[in-house]
């Protein structure tokens, strides 16, 4: 659709580089994803997708594929080390008020429904990127097994601390441009986490009816995990273990390879394991992932031809979204239409990327509390939340939820009025809000 006959390279197959490519593919833009793997691996655990990006799937027509292999979820249960409650968060009111529930997936469930609709010729696997090149007349990739791609942008979407992000500060550092001191500083690594799914164990573990339910048990001190389940409908749990105690795991290449994926046994992780569920994570699962990642703003998201897409599931298709209807407007492949491009996609995406992060920060830091007094704390935000103003912070994060322009819009779903308006490039604007007004 884009008269502009733009070439975009995406860098990294994971949930927020194959989203982006199905948006191009179906506006027809050429593009090719590169991935450092040498073919798919289904790891990781869990993941929710909210009423914000699902509508997106809706339009696309993907959203029944994904309902397949997903559950409802109706509330967030927050349980003491002996598994008293402490607070519950519903969630259950989200279908109603804004059009779609929060869906629990498994990554690797995902990842497949997602792979199926992107062509296969257009991944290219076992390419780890070695250096950026970018000018004037266009970008160049090179791989280290010896190739060199060629296109017009360069999308990072390989993680928090990926190969183009650092390709990208190396060329910007080359024109004595001076980076921001947080862009620059190194991560720290305080949420890093092995998770994993278990085996069927329905028969062992009784699961709550009446929908998905996310349990999260804390600690009784700060040498045990945070133990964190969800119950699939099919009789398996997704887990994820958390907290200093594991800091173990950490190696020296830990600088380099936090927004990668890695597999060990679990039997190493059995001490910890004390309580049900926790028993039954460790008994019923052959294989865990752990990835090590912290929540931070990085204020620098592009530079020449090369732009960045964030790292979280919902973030990053957010992102992707407000970048794939911008790259079908770009009228050239000029460096100054691009940067305008670029510009614009940062004052829209970057306000509330920084407003998420800072948000996920606060409540990690109030929820994780391990002292008494971030204990009093914690529960009675807990309690706070499970009361109005549980709507109204649902509200912020819902009540905008964007389309693709340059698709058939959709009708609007769910009684809060929808605030995201469409994101233009600007020249043309005009002519496109009167074709893709907000529904």
């Amino acid at each position: 659709m884009s008269s502009s006959g733009v070439k975009v390279l995406i860098v990294g197959a994971g949930i927020a580089g194959l989203t982006l490519a199905i948006f191009l593919e179906r506006a027809g833009i050429q593009y090719f994803i590169l991935e450092r793997v040498f073919e798919f691996k289904p790891l990781g655990s869990s993941m929710v997708l909210s009423p914000q990006v699902l509508r997106v799937f809706d339009q696309l027509g993907i959203l029944p594929e994904l309902e397949k292999v997903s559950g409802v979820c109706v509330s967030g249960v927050y349980m003491s080390h002996k598994q008293n409650v402490l607070g519950r968060i519903d969630v259950s009111f989200l279908e109603e008020r804004y059009g779609y529930p929060n869906r629990v997936f498994s990554r690797p469930d995902i990842m497949d429904v997602l792979l199926r609709f992107i062509p296969k010729e257009k991944i290219l696997w076992g390419k780890r990127v070695l250096s950026l090149l970018q000018n004037h007349e266009g970008a160049m990739v090179r791989c280290a097994d010896g190739t060199t791609i060629h296109s017009d942008i360069v999308v990072g979407a390989d993680g928090a601390y990926s190969a183009i992000r650092q390709a990208l500060y190396d060329s910007i550092k080359k024109k004595n441009i001076r980076l921001p001191d947080s862009d620059m500083s190194p991560l720290r690594f305080d949420q890093f986490s092995i998770l994993g799914v278990t085996e069927r164990v329905d028969h062992l573990y009784p699961f709550p009816g009446e929908g998905c339910k996310m349990y999260n048990i804390f600690p009784s001190n700060p040498d045990q995990v945070y133990v964190h389940t969800i119950p699939y409908d099919d009789g398996r749990i997704a887990w994820r273990l958390s907290g200093p105690c594991l800091s173990k795991y950490l190696n020296g290449e830990a600088s380099f390879r936090c927004s990668d994926w890695d597999t060990e046994s679990i039997d190493d992780l059995k001490k910890y394991l004390n309580d049900a569920p926790a028993y039954i994570i460790g008994t019923h699962t052959k294989v865990i992932s752990r990835i090590m990642v912290e929540d931070k703003f990085y204020e620098t998201w592009y530079h020449g031809r090369t732009v960045l897409v964030g790292d979280g599931a919902n973030q990053s298709i957010l992102d992707s979204i407000c970048l794939a209807n911008l790259i079908v407007e770009l009228p050239t492949t000029h460096p100054d239409d691009i940067e305008q491009m670029f510009s614009t996609y940062y004052s829209v995406r970057a306000p509330q990327a920084r407003k998420a992060v800072a948000g996920s920060k606060t409540l990690g830091r109030i929820i994780s509390a391990d002292t008494p007094v971030g204990s009093v704390m914690r529960n009675m935000v807990l309690k706070l939340l499970s009361g109005p103003l549980n709507v109204k912070s649902m509200d912020g994060m819902y009540s905008g939820r964007p389309l693709l322009n340059y698709l058939p819009p959709i009708p609007l779903k769910g009684s809060l009025p929808n605030t995201a308006k469409p994101v233009t490039f600007g020249i043309g604007a005009e002519a496109k809000r009167s074709r893709a007004t907000v529904v």
